[in-house]
């Protein structure tokens, strides 16, 4: 019994060093679509941390005006207010398009990065997924210190929307 619980541990151990190592040697524009891919994954799962976890303090949507604190008010007002009435899963979910994530290291300037992608917003009803809104965001990162990537400015151009999601100033 003992020896399986060393066992164990140590396995552990190794697992999370193989985990920091991958990390670790990763290049900043892998840290940074591992970033936006946490927030797509936070959006669909209707969690907060997630989503914010990479937009810095002062970040500000120069297209709509949007600041952090009001974000996270919608975020959260939508997770808790748009459930399916069937199923009682969150009736929205964003999927980047892959194909057009562009990541841009800043040139002798390190640290910084612009990012550019698709993102298709669909709302679940009738148990099918309906297209809402696509909308190409351009957003200005920054690496900082126990944080990692944080967007500090954004703007989006909408593509297709029903108006369900869109915001405009």
């Amino acid at each position: 019994m003992r020896r399986s619980l060393l066992v164990l541990i140590a396995l552990a151990a190794a697992l999370l060093a193989g985990q920091r190592l991958r990390w670790w040697l990763s290049s900043d524009a892998t840290r940074i679509r591992w970033r936006l891919e946490e927030m797509e994954e936070g959006f669909n799962r209707a969690r907060l941390g997630p989503c914010l976890r990479a937009v810095a303090k002062d970040w500000r949507d120069e297209s709509s005006g949007l600041e952090r604190a009001l974000l996270a008010e919608i975020l959260r007002a939508l997770f808790f207010s748009e459930r399916d009435p069937d199923s009682g899963r969150f009736r929205f979910r964003v999927e980047l398009e892959r194909e057009t994530l562009s990541i841009e290291l800043a040139a002798g300037e390190r640290g910084r990065a612009r990012v550019q992608a698709v993102a298709h917003f669909a709302a679940l009803e009738r148990g099918q997924w309906t297209p809402t809104w696509s909308v190409r965001v351009r957003a200005d990162l920054a690496w900082e210190d126990g944080l990692g990537w944080q967007v500090h400015r954004s703007e989006h151009e909408t593509l297709e929307s029903d108006g369900r999601l869109r915001r405009e100033r």
